[in-house]
């Protein structure tokens, strides 16, 4: 044998044997420091897709009460115009206010609630 070959079989003998629980527990660290990352970035995509579902089902809820809440306020607002309109008008002129007051109240009574509930 030449020395090289001793040497090489001389090291080896000499190396004192691996400690299993060591190794395992090195193997563990590492494939948990390598999986970690993983595991935040797949939470968080998790995360943000739940958010953005139930972002969706709150605006589809709320969507239609929004529509009726405007037409409503729209609808009161309008009532309030015509109404200031009718009293610029009627002030000035006190034959028009006794002439058209009664027909114009009782076109606005059935809403009157409405007017009073923005007020």
């Amino acid at each position: 044998m030449s020395e090289t070959e001793t040497s090489h079989e001389d090291r080896t003998k000499t190396r004192p044997p691996a400690n299993p629980r060591r190794e395992a527990l090195m193997a563990a660290l590492f494939m948990l420091l390598l999986l970690l990352p993983v595991w935040w970035i797949t939470g968080e995509h998790v995360r943000g897709n739940l958010l953005a579902t139930a972002q969706g089902q709150a605006l589809a809820e709320l969507s239609p009460h929004s529509n009726a809440l405007g037409g409503a306020l729209g609808e009161r607002l309008t009532l309030l115009k015509a109404l200031l309109t009718f009293a610029l008008v009627g002030t000035s002129d006190e034959e028009f206010l006794e002439d058209h007051f009664t027909r114009f109240v009782s076109g606005l009574y059935s809403t009157t609630e409405k007017v009073c509930d923005l007020v």
